[in-house]
Order: C-alpha cells, then structure tokens, then sequence
C-alpha cells in the first residue's frame, strides 16, 4: 500500500511537469501566431506597393532625349499613339502634339532641363488616325552623378474621358444652375420656358427652338416658348392636337421617343416630316418628349438648325438630363400654376357664390354628416361661421329636423342605388343659429367610392321660405276667400254667416276657438253672434255681451282704439297682466284680435282667434287677416242693412232686456238658494248638533250614575242612543262639508298630486292599523287645483277603496293616469270587493251599495267628491264589477 501511494505521487509529479512544459509551448505558439500575423500585413502592405509599381509599369512610358527625340517606349505607350513601338522610336516629340500646343511644349521642355520642377500637367495630343485627345503627363528629368540632366522620362495617362465627363458635369451644372435660377424668377411657366429655352439653344449652338406643353385633358400641345422663327411660321405651334402626328413634336409625344439627326434629308425615317422641314429650312436638329414621373408626358422639346450639325455623344447625354431635369421642373411648375388657377377660381366661385342667394356644401355620409366645405355666406344666412362646421363644433344633421333628415337620406339612398348618377332635389328645412327655420331647396349629387359605398353629399342649396310661405299664404288666402264667398251665399241670416266665416277661418290657420262679436251703436255693447270651439264646461262664462267701456275684456279695448292685436305668444306680448292672466285660465297661448271695420272705417265688431298651442304667425300673415276681415266686414255690412239693423237692433234689445231679467231673477234666486243653504248648514252645524251632544251626555250620566238601576236590556238601549247620536253628528260634518264645497272659493295653485297621495293613504291606514293595504303610485304627477278640497277628493277615494279592500287576500290601491281624447286622466283602482254601477244614483247623497253593518258611511262622500271635481271643471266617472274591483277616473282643467 506504501508503494503504490509512492508511485502514485511520482506520477503525479510528472503530469505536473508535463503540464508546464505543454503550456510553455503553448505560449511560444500564440508569440508565433502573433508573428505570423505581423509578417503577413508586412507581406500584404508589400504586395500592395508591388502591385500599384506593376500596375505603374502599364502607363505609357517614354525617354525623350536633349534633341526632343524619343528613345524609348513601352507597349502602353505605343497603344496610347497608335503607333507600333519601333514607330515611335526615333520620332520627334512635336510630332505627336496638337498644333495648338507646340510652342507650349518647347517652352516646357526647356523648363524640364533647366532643372526646374514642374507639376503634373495636361497637354493635347494626336493619334496616328489623326484623333484628338487630352493626356495627363508627369516629367521626371534623370541626371548623371554630377547632376546633368541625361534624359526626360515622362508617364502618359489618357484623361480623354475624364475630361469629357468634367465636361459634362461642367455642363449640366451649368445648365441645373440656368434651370434652378429660372425657377426662383419665374412662376409662369411660358416665362420659365422662354428662359431655359434661350439658354439651351446658346449651349448647344442651335438657330430655332420650341417647347410645349400639353393641356388639362392631356388632348392638345400649347406653344410655351418660341425662339429664331419667323413670326409667320411660329402660329404653325400653337396649339397641335395629338391624334396630328405629321408634326414631330406630337410624334415624339405620341411615341415617347427622342428623335436627333444631323441631316434630316438624309434620314429616310423623318421623310413624312419633310415638308414641314423644308417649310423651316431644317436641315438638323433634336426633339425629345418631356418626361416626368413615371414616363408620363408633360409637353415636348424641339432644337434645330439650318445647316448639319453633329452632336457628340456627351451632348446627347446632357440634353437628355436635361430634359428629364427640364420636364420634372415644368410639371412643378404646371401643377403651381393649375392649382394657383384652382385657388383663385375657387376664391372667385365662392365670391360669386357669397354675393348670391345660394349656399355650396359638401358633407361626409357619417353619422351627424360632418362638413367638409361650405360657402363663406353660410354666416349671412343661417348666421354660423364655416369654422364652427370644419371643428366640428356644429354638424349638418344637428339643425336639420330628424323627419327632413330622414326625407334627404331617403332620397340619397334612392339616387346612389341608381348605375348613372344624376342630380337631384329635394325641399327640407334648416335651423339657424338664432332657432328659425328656414325652407331650403337642395340641387344634390351624391359621391360613391370604388365599393359603391356613398361617401359624401354635394349641394347647392337655395332659400325657398319665403316661397314656401308664399304659396302657404295664398293656400290659406284661397280657402279663406272662398270660405267666407260661400258663406256670404249661402247664409240665411248674419249668425249663420258669422259662424261659417269664423269656422272656416279657423279651420284654415288651424286655431281652436274664435269669437264674433258685433257693436250695438246704442248700448255700447259687444253682442256675441258667432262662437266656435268653446268647449262645453266654458259655455257659462262666455258673455254675450259687454261693454265696450269694460276694462276686464280685451275686445272691449280692441273696440275702443280700432288696434289690433297679433300675437304668436301672449306670455311675451304687451297684454296686461290681468289679460294674460285671463287668457291663461282659457289656456289660450297664441291669439288674434282684428277690429271689423265699415267702408268708412267705423268701427262695427271684433273678430277673435286663438289657439291652446303657439302658432307660428309670420308678418305676412297679418296682411291675409287684414284682407280677410275687410271681405268680412264688407259682407256684414251689405247684410246689416238699415231695416235688418233695426229690426236686429229691436230683437236684441228686448233680447237683452229679457236676459238682464233673467240674469237679475236667476241671481236673486241663487242669492236667496245660496242665504237659505247657509242658514240650513249653520242650523245643522249649531242647533242641531247642541241637542244631540246633550243627548249623548246625558245618556252616557245615566249609563255611569245609575246603572245599577237598569238591567242589560236598558244598558244596550243606552248603547245604541250613543251611537245613534255620533253616528248623526258625522252625518252633520258630512252635510256641512257637501255644502261648504259648492261655496268655496278657489285658490288655485300647483302641487305634487302623487305626494298628496301618499300622505292621505298614511293617514287613512293610521285609522285601520290591523289592515294590510298596500298602495302604488305613479311619481311626479303635477296639478293645478285648490289643494284643500283635493285633499277632501282624496281623503274620500282612498278611504272608500281602503274600506272595500281590505277583505281580499291581498288589497291593493294604485294611483295613476292615462291619456283619454287628448287630456289627461287620473284614476284610483283597488281590488276590492265592487259592485253594480247604477250611473244616475252612484253620485247622489245617501246612495249605498252595501249595506251599513257591513260597511260604515253614509253615502255622502261621492257627492262630495263629485261637487270638487265640478269646481275644477272636471269630469268623473266609475267602473265596477262585481268581485273585480273599481276604478273611479277623473279630469281636472289643465292650465
């Protein structure tokens, strides 16, 4: 065991030993890695110079000696010339230079071997075939080891095409500098034209040149620019049609293809344009088409001359930048001056537009029909700035009425199914911003996209109210002219007459109730002869006949001062308060009162009008009733003639005495009903109610004092004179409060109907504390009503429902209303036992249904219920049946 742990360390020991020694390898292999790194970028730097001395070695290279001879060259050299290397050898070096450049040349040679350093420099030179061309030289004068010079040795680069493309560039920056300064001169594109043409034709030596255009619908070529053709040949460009391809500026177009030729009459290709060639002594000449994006023409561009002329290829290169340039900046400019035009048409529609009575207006097919565009004269009009449309603040369908609205997407939508679109009208109404409305006609066309899908409104819209209002007023104007015509024909008498006139009148300016009243010269009096609309429970308080002198009526005022009153709102007119206050109680809102007068403008009557809704009288309205009732008064006076107004006059005259008679006997008769009613009720209330609380007293003293005395028997008979006596002073209570309410004197005033039923039906249960009624009402309901006595009504209601109720399985009372001819009604329904209705007693004191050990009362509380409802020129009914239930329905007068 000792030995093999000793192997083991020795072992151990060598791997370590071996481990070192493999990293210290490693380590001279990464220095060697890194060596050979370095020597590889030295190798390559090497090759790289080597490579640039080789490529050196492929310049031309020549020796020129002191004489100007050529001693050697090398291949590239005799390339470069043209010539062979043993053609070159012994050949002066003039020899080889432009003509131009010989003096030159010696002056540098003379330099070179003076010892003088000279830079790079360019010189021109030609080939054996006689080519011209531009080469790049370096001298490098090679001495002996005293310093003579021995030999010039010269590198040669042909920098022909470097040249020509500075040329170019030269060229083309020029021509972009022309281009670009143009532009910042001239907006107008025959101005920029002129310029860049005039230029052009200076650069590439040209006689004449045109460019054109093309028009708005791409169909025809318009002179921009013209230079060096006479005035009488210049009208042949300007205006060509395209489908006219005999002229090459079309032709080029048409073709979207450049045309150059040097001597047109040799290019058999332009034959068919020879006559026109020869008509301008063309003899060369380029035309190019101006392309801009997306190849898409623009105009053309023509250059030509009277003599054969060459251009070289960079030429043709430049003019083809050029043109692409040229093309690009006259569509800029075409498409500033198309929408400068737009602009300024624009701005003078919409003057046109906004000094006339129509409206432009475009609107999105969204929900609200949002405004994109409409005419500065909307402000004028319907009094909203265009700004409050385009923020959207206001849009089109909020003032235009939901029913119209429907009408014109209606209409819309019935158009936009059609294939061919066409315009179309329709007549709707607008609100202004000061909530008139206005009658509109719109001349529409409707937008589709390429779904189908509408997407926006167009319209020009007209103001068509007072035609609207025209044609309603002559409608109006023509039914009442032929009402009161027919009236006056067929009337037997001057009531009749009145009456019919009136009704139709009415009927025609759809108001609700009217009055005629004409003069009784020797009364002074206003005499009711026609009446329509009065609905029944205001028949009593109509006067026949009142005093013009009276200062409670307003016809008795119109009568007086011959004035006239029309008013659409009688709450905001000059009415007194005691006449609005009048006229409220009869609900009427809108009215018209208009004097009868005779052909000498005396005074004969009044004619009266009104309406429960406010009515929309415009000012010319008050021209048709001016007319109306001088026809009417007209006929009335033809048929109060003097003998029928004296007979009129007598009739009425005992008339009025006969009813001032009866009014005095009816009053005295009601006054001596009323002073008899107040004394039975002070008798029942005082006299009789004294002696039955004596009565009840004294039994109850008997009944406590002596009761010893008396057996059970007498006891109960006690009993029941107690309760006869109490049962006979509700009875009292009772009577007092039926005759109390036919003498009560109103005080009207609005309340919450639905709380007064709450507060009742908790004070009726508080009287039947073990009954299980529930009560239903209807929220919020509001009347005018004198608040006591409806406090009786419903004291009575409740309590007769609560009463036969209360023995179902689960009594229920519910308060509400309905509609019923128009008008409101309320109604008190339980499910109670009910009973057979016998209309004509159900209303009466002392009616009973049932009988008084079963249900307590006396019959007194419908009459008196019914007397209230009378004071609130209402109406009230039942219905009942038998194990179902009732239902009691009552009206009171709306204000």
């Amino acid at each position: 065991m000792v030995f093999y742990m000793s192997k083991k360390s020795s072992s151990d020991n060598l791997i370590i030993k071996k481990s070192e020694e493999l990293l210290d390898k490693n380590e001279q292999i990464t220095s060697l890695k890194k060596s050979i790194k370095s020597l590889e970028k030295q190798l390559k730097e090497s090759e790289t110079k080597i490579k640039a001395l080789f490529e050196i070695e492929y310049e031309a290279l020549m020796f020129i000696d002191k004489n100007g001879y050529y001693t050697n060259v090398n291949q590239s050299a005799a390339d470069l010339f043209g010539y062979t290397i043993e053609e070159l050898m012994g050949r002066h070096g003039t020899e080889l230079i432009a003509e131009s450049e010989k003096e030159k040349a010696n002056q540098r040679w003379k330099d070179i071997w003076a010892g003088k350093k000279i830079p790079v420099y360019e010189r021109i030179y030609r080939r054996k075939n006689g080519e011209i061309f531009t080469a790049e030289i370096k001298p490098i004068l090679v001495c002996d080891e005293d310093g003579n010079g021995i030999y010039i040795q010269s590198f040669f680069r042909d920098v022909s095409k470097k040249k020509q493309l500075e040329i170019t560039l030269e060229m083309e920056s020029k021509a972009f500098a022309l281009i670009a300064n143009a532009m910042s001169k001239y907006t107008n594109v025959s101005k920029f034209c002129i310029e860049i043409l005039r230029d052009l034709r200076s650069i590439l030596k040209y006689d004449y040149g045109a460019i054109s255009t093309l028009n708005n619908d791409k169909s025809i070529l318009e002179l921009r620019s013209i230079i060096g053709y006479p005035d009488e040949l210049s009208e042949s460009f300007r205006d060509l049609s395209l489908i006219d391809d005999t002229n090459i500026m079309v032709y080029v177009v048409n073709n979207r293809k450049t045309i150059t030729s040097a001597d047109v009459f040799q290019d058999e290709s332009l034959k068919e344009f020879y006559p026109s060639l020869m008509k301008f002594n063309i003899k060369s000449g380029i035309a190019s088409p101006l392309l801009g994006t997306n190849r898409e023409p623009v105009g053309s561009i023509q250059l030509s001359s009277c003599e054969n002329k060459t251009l070289s290829n960079r030429e043709k290169r430049f003019f083809e930048t050029i043109t692409g340039v040229l093309a690009n900046a006259i569509a800029k400019l075409l498409a500033e001056e198309a929408l400068a035009r737009a602009y300024n048409e624009r701005e003078e529609l919409n003057r046109i537009i906004s000094s006339s009575s129509a409206l432009v207006i475009l609107w999105r097919n969204e929900p609200n029909w949002p405004i994109e565009f409409i005419s500065d004269n909307v402000i004028d009009q319907w009094g909203y700035t265009p700004e409050e449309f385009y923020s959207g603040k206001i849009s089109y369908y909020d003032i235009v009425p939901e029913e119209d609205a429907k009408r014109v997407d209606e209409k819309a939508r019935e158009i936009g199914k059609k294939k061919v679109l066409g315009e179309y009208s329709v007549e709707y109404r607008v609100r202004t911003k000061d909530n008139k409305m206005l009658w509109i006609i719109g001349f529409s066309s409707v937008r589709k996209n390429s779904r189908g899908k509408i997407t926006h409104y167009r319209s020009i819209l007209f103001d068509i109210t007072e035609k609207r209002n025209l044609e309603e007023k002559q409608r109006r104007e023509r039914k009442a002219f032929r009402i009161v015509a027919e009236a006056a024909l067929f009337a037997k008498d001057i009531q009749s007459l009145a009456k019919a006139a009136l009704v139709g009148i009415m009927n025609s300016f759809e108001f609700d109730v009217g009055t005629i009243r004409l003069l009784n010269l020797k009364k002074q009096t206003l005499v009711l002869i026609a009446d329509a609309g009065i609905k029944p429970h205001e028949k009593s308080r109509i006067i026949e006949s009142i005093s013009i002198n009276d200062p409670d009526f307003f016809v008795a005022h119109v009568a007086r001062t011959k004035s006239i009153f029309y008013s659409p709102e009688v709450s905001k007119s000059s009415l007194s308060n005691k006449h609005k206050q009048r006229l409220a109680a009869l609900q009427i809102k809108s009215q018209v009162v208009w004097p009868l007068l005779n052909s000498k403008q005396e005074f004969i009557g009044t004619f009266a009008i009104g309406a429960y809704n406010l009515k929309e009288l415009h000012k010319e309205d008050e021209s048709l009733f001016e007319t109306l009732t001088g026809i009417l008064s007209t006929v009335l006076e033809r048929m109060l003639s003097d003998q029928a107004l004296k007979a009129s006059e007598e009739k009425l005259r005992m008339l009025n005495e006969k009813l001032e008679q009866r009014v005095d006997e009816r009053t005295k008769e009601l006054q001596k009903t009323i002073t008899e009613l107040e004394e039975f009720s002070y008798t029942i209330s005082h006299d009789l109610r004294t002696p039955l609380r004596g009565i009840n007293g004294l039994t109850h003293l008997l009944n406590e004092e002596y009761s010893s005395l008396f057996d059970d028997k007498a006891k109960e008979y006690f009993t029941r004179i107690r309760k006869a006596t109490t049962k006979m002073d509700i009875l009292i209570d009772e009577l007092t409060n039926l005759a109390m309410v036919s003498s009560f004197e109103m005080d009207w005033k609005k309340i919450n109907l639905s709380n007064y039923v709450k507060a009742t039906f908790e004070n009726i249960k508080a009287l039947y504390p073990d009954e299980k009624v529930k009560l239903k009402v209807k929220k919020n309901i509001e009347v005018h009503c004198d608040s006591r006595l409806i406090q009786m009504l419903l004291f009575n209601l409740l309590d007769n429902a609560f009463k036969f109720s209360k023995k179902v399985e689960k009594p229920l009372i519910v308060f509400g209303t309905k509609k019923h001819e128009g008008n409101t009604v309320y109604f008190i329904r339980d499910n109670g036992i009910g009973f057979n209705i016998d209309a004509e007693k159900i209303f009466k004191p002392f009616q009973r249904f049932h009988s008084s050990d079963e249900y307590s009362g006396f019959g007194i509380g419908l009459a008196i219920v019914k007397r209230i409802i009378e004071k609130h020129h209402g109406k009230i009914w039942i219905e009942s049946k038998v194990s179902e239930g009732s239902i009691f329905y009552f009206t009171l007068k709306e204000i």
